[in-house]
């Protein structure tokens, strides 16, 4: 440094002594001189010997440097100068506007103090020569302007921000250097705090250095070694997460950089030399290593990785591994990827096992004008292909098999489809198609039985998705109408219509619905025409409330949507419901009220008043019941699957049969089949006059490990009292019933026993008082009835026998001819009225009376 400024100062005072007496030639020698030396056109605009003052134009006329003789003997000049420092550029690189105003003594030893204006900046400094070989720089900078050096030199370091700095150098190269600044950006990204201090002493080097990231994490460094040996280094670095501390870096004599650190859960090495970067990072956690750029991954685990990179050719080879990787929903059990570069182009070959499945991407990178990515896969019985260019992405895909892809995902396997994917676009916009042929649903079957085709289009932006929705089959068509959802806000707008479709009558369902997607979940949504709707108010949900929402169902005529609920249900239905924290409903639509309440563990119904004849008309049986009404409560717990049930019905009127008429008759009494009459009763109530007049029924039965009690099942008409008794399990086996037909004290006077299972149950037995009475008789006596006034000695025996042994009657005193043959005249012309004797067995208990004797009939 001092070399630039001792001939300046020779010249100066070789110029200023031989121009005192030959200014002329003076004048010339000084020109000549100072251009040689400074490399630039130096000419003198004034020299004034009375004042001893030169001024010169150095490189140009605003180059302007003025310097005053004060003192010949010790030497003192004055030193002024303003201008471009480019005109010095044969000893500096450096350009920029500068004011330098200073004073040069020289006695035995060099010595200039001078003061500059220089990027915005105050620089004072110092040179002290402290022996014929020994100089000594002090320099002082004060708040110079980052922009503003950028700005004079042409340079685009994008930096901003003011430095202050202390300069201490000396020679052999010894130097002591401070720097500070409370802000510095670059590229838009601030560092603050920033403080760096190093001293060079004997070819020894220290350097310790602190400031703050953008991401307002804390880097302190600390280095040492030898020049002409191996230099070491320390780098610690907190970020808001983490401390992280880079323990060796090592730069030896022979040009070799090697940096090794615990780093991420892992270890890190480098090694620079000769332009070969070789790296190798063991166990990285990836979520550790991205929070030092204050990023949240989408992917959480452990990766390994090696290479090599040559920086002359800038060809490379890698090889990057993970056993341990992991999303939100998703673990890759393995991933291994590895590939070649070439100056700016990379391929790859990417392998991933995905939870069952193995997943193989080939992949070409490109980043010679503009990054330029393509990858591909044969996956899911698929071409898939997915193309970034020129900020746009472009993905492909033909027949992917959505069994398959659910299946690899671990997901439940709801719908089977071999599926189109058309997107295009950037990250701003992308314009979507999904289109599948043939979708079958697997889930719900009942409802979904045959699959659609399903077209779903729409445009992504970084604000919401639009998208119309577009899916028909024999059944129905479902066309979307513009449909949204806000990504920032979380909030889902759904405007379609739903067509029924049945020979060649439709109904159409207009849908609307607006949802939140985030707490609280508020929903409202309208479903239904210019006849029915259904709309659901105020629908909110939140981990401290819960569910909570109140809705209507008004439907005119529900045979209109049979497509939808898959049964054959008629008349209209009128319901009212509200949720919180239990859903309650109820309906005045079936006549009286019903109403039912769930809750997460039970379901409890209450009716009252039930009307058979909507009941009737609900199923389409219209003409089984003419009157007849319901009350009860049903009761199930769902954690234990047991259930508790409590109906009675009064004054049903059933059609089809007359069930009096038909028990009154011995003959079809002893040849009753319930199994054969229910069956005929559900066949032909439609063809017939007959009625049943059942006064009450009473159904009081109860579920408990799998097993239906019959509790209180029966039915009294007219003249019958008929109880049925046993246990059936839930799928309908019978465990044992029975069905009787009652006399007054509730013993049985006919009994028939069921087996197989409720669908289609045997009769197994037929037995009872009745027929232990006919089984007694001669067969005449059935043949001819009320013939019958006198029989035989031998005959009297047989019957008293029977009578005495069998039946009880000696609780009455019995003539063996008059009052025998009156009671069995009785037995024959109405089995109504057929009573056992008190002591008889009592198999009924319940709530069902013994019907009164009709009068006059």
């Amino acid at each position: 440094m001092l070399r630039t400024y001792l001939p300046l100062t020779i010249l100066l005072v070789l110029f200023l002594t031989v121009a005192f007496y030959f200014k002329p030639v003076g004048i010339f020698l000084m020109q000549s001189y100072a251009s040689a030396v400074l490399d630039k056109n130096v000419t003198v605009q004034r020299f004034d010997i009375m004042d001893s003052a030169i001024v010169a134009s150095i490189g140009g006329k605003d180059n302007i440097a003025d310097i005053t003789l004060l003192q010949i003997s010790p030497l003192r000049l004055q030193i002024y100068y303003k201008g471009d420092i480019a005109a010095f550029s044969k000893y500096q690189p450096l350009k920029g506007d500068a004011v330098v105003d200073g004073n040069l003594t020289y006695e035995k030893y060099l010595h200039i103090e001078t003061v500059a204006s220089l990027y915005k900046a105050k620089i004072q400094t110092t040179i002290e020569q402290r022996g014929e070989k020994s100089y000594e720089v002090d320099a002082d900078v004060k708040h110079l302007d980052l922009q503003s050096f950028e700005k004079q030199n042409n340079r685009e370091y994008a930096l901003d921000g003011k430095l202050d700095g202390v300069l201490a150098w000396s020679t052999g190269n010894d130097i002591s250097l401070h720097l500070q600044s409370k802000k510095v950006s670059y590229k838009h990204k601030s560092y603050k705090d920033i403080a760096f201090d190093l001293q060079r002493k004997d070819k020894k080097v220290r350097l310790v250095g602190d400031f703050v990231t953008p991401t307002r994490g804390k880097v302190h460094i600390k280095s040492w070694g030898r020049f002409d040996k191996e230099l070491q280094a320390k780098a610690e670095i907190d970020t808001r997460h983490r401390h992280i501390v880079l323990s060796s870096l090592r730069y030896s004599e022979d040009k070799k950089l090697q940096i090794e650190s615990p780093m991420f859960d892992g270890k890190v090495s480098l090694t620079l030399q000769q332009k070969q970067l070789a790296y190798v990072l063991k166990h990285i956690n990836i979520q550790k290593a991205a929070d030092i750029i204050d990023k949240k991954l989408p992917v959480s685990g452990y990766v390994d990785a090696k290479g090599f990179v040559d920086l002359a050719t800038l060809q490379s080879r890698f090889n990057l591994h993970s056993k341990q990787l992991k999303t939100d929903k998703i673990n890759i059990k393995a991933i291994e990827a590895k590939g070649t570069s070439c100056f700016k182009k990379v391929n790859f070959t990417l392998h991933a096992n995905i939870k069952k499945s193995d997943l193989d991407i080939q992949g070409e990178a490109d980043f010679h004008d503009a990054v330029k990515l393509k990858l591909s896969t044969g996956k899911f019985d698929s071409a898939i292909s997915l193309v970034y260019e020129k900020k746009v992405f472009t993905l492909h895909a033909k027949h992917l098999n959505l069994l398959k892809l659910q299946k690899a995902l671990g997901l439940p396997q709801y719908a089977a489809a071999d599926v189109d994917i058309e997107a295009k676009g950037d990250l701003a916009n992308m314009d979507f198609t999904l289109h599948s042929d043939s979708v079958k649903v697997l889930k719900y079957t009942k409802y979904f039985q045959k699959s659609a085709a399903v077209t779903v289009s729409g445009k992504l932006n970084k604000d919401k998705v639009t998208f119309r929705p577009l899916i028909k089959n024999e059944d129905f068509l479902f066309a979307g109408d513009r449909s949204t959802y806000e990504i920032k806000t979380k909030k889902l707008r759904l405007a379609s219509r739903l067509t029924l479709l049945d020979d060649n009558k439709t109904a159409d369902i207009d849908i609307k619905l607006q949802t939140m997607l985030k707490k609280p979940y508020s929903s409202k949504a309208s479903i239904g025409n210019d006849q029915d709707t259904i709309e659901i108010y105020d629908f909110s949900y939140s981990p401290t409330e819960g569910v909570k929402s109140d809705f209507v169902v008004d439907i005119k005529e529900l045979q209109r949507y049979h497509k939808l609920t898959k049964r054959d249900l008629f008349g209209p239905a009128k319901i009212t419901g509200k949720y919180d924290k239990k859903l309650l409903i109820s309906t005045p639509s079936l006549g009286g009220y019903l109403e039912a309440e769930i809750e997460k563990d039970a379901v409890f119904a209450h009716f009252r008043g039930l009307e058979l004849t909507k009941i009737d008309n609900l199923l389409n049986k219209n003409e089984l019941f003419d009157d007849g009404y319901l009350f009860g409560n049903v009761s199930y717990h769902i954690p234990t699957k047991s259930a508790d049930t409590y109906i009675t019905a009064s004054d049903v009127v059933l059609n089809g049969i007359d069930l009096d008429r038909e028990l009154s008759n011995i003959e079809n009494t002893i040849g009753l089949n319930v199994v054969s009459m229910g069956r005929n009763l559900l066949k032909s109530y439609q063809y017939t006059s007959q009625k049943t007049l059942i006064k009450k029924a009473q159904i009081n039965v109860s579920l408990n490990n799998k097993i239906i009690k019959l509790n209180d099942v029966a039915l009294a008409t007219k003249k019958f009292r008929i109880a049925a008794l046993g246990k059936i399990r839930d799928n309908g086996d019978i465990i044992n019933l029975s069905v009787n037909i009652l006399e007054k004290h509730g013993c049985a006077t006919l009994t028939q026993d069921l087996k197989g299972n409720l669908r289609s149950p045997e009769v197994t037995n037929t037995s009872g008082a009745i027929i232990d009475l006919v089984s007694q008789m001669p067969t005449a006596i059935l043949n001819t009835g009320k013939k019958v006034v006198h029989v035989g000695t031998s005959t009297v025996d047989s019957i008293s026998s029977f009578a005495l042994n069998t039946t009880h009657i000696s609780d009455k005193k019995v003539s063996l001819t008059d009052d025998l043959t009156q009671s069995i005249d009785d037995v024959l012309t109405d089995t109504a009225e057929f009573v056992l004797p008190s002591t008889c067995k009592v198999i009924y208990r319940g709530k069902v009376e013994q019907p009164k004797p009709q009068q006059g009939l």
